[in-house]
């Protein structure tokens, strides 16, 4: 296993994204149908103060199917690939974007206690065969972090005409810098 997450922890921050190369059927399903070599993407937090989270862990907030959700990024490490294949990915925001990361972070959390996102099934089963357009109530994972980057303009407000799926943060250069490999058993980048 290869898991360079401890060697990257402290350069992540608040609003870069992680993505999640998963082993189930459902994964591999969704990587099959959409052309792409990860089917998940979260939206990371490291909380500044211990009102919610505790100061200084790396959170993920990302669209399951119980809606949008809190987990500990080393967690969902540990559950991607101990005794799995799996891989998970970092895709640092722009540093050009550091003044709105706080803000990023202060609507997703407000938007996680307050509304409670669903789910949007419906739009990630059209999403596997065709593009869709940004729902503003109910959330797949990437259409989730794509909004949240919209509203504060890391990703320019045109990308909200068609919902983007896992894998597709990396065609923005000006937003993201190259992702990294953070953990696997074998993935092979590229």
């Amino acid at each position: 296993m290869r898991n360079h997450y401890d060697t990257y922890r402290k350069d992540i921050k608040t609003a870069d994204i992680i993505e999640f190369r998963g082993t189930s059927f459902i994964s591999r399903s969704i990587r099959h149908i959409t052309h792409r070599d990860v089917n998940h993407t979260a939206l990371v937090i490291v909380p500044e103060s211990g009102e919610l989270f505790p100061v200084g862990r790396v959170i993920l907030l990302e669209a399951l199917s119980h809606g949008v959700e809190p987990n500990y990024l080393s967690k969902r490490i540990d559950d991607t690939i101990v005794g799995k294949n799996g891989a998970v990915f970092w895709i640092p925001v722009r540093d050009e974007f550091d003044d709105v990361r706080m803000s990023i972070a202060k609507s997703a959390i407000e938007e996680y206690m307050i509304k409670r996102p669903e789910y949007d099934y419906m739009s990630l089963a059209t999403q596997l065969f065709t593009k869709v357009s940004v729902n503003a109530s109910k959330y797949f994972c990437s259409e989730y972090v794509q909004k949240k980057h919209v509203q504060f303009g890391v990703l320019p407000k045109s990308t909200l005409k068609k919902a983007l799926r896992p894998g597709d943060f990396r065609k923005f250069p000006d937003s993201y810098k190259p992702r990294v490999l953070l953990a696997t058993n074998d993935y092979l980048e590229d």
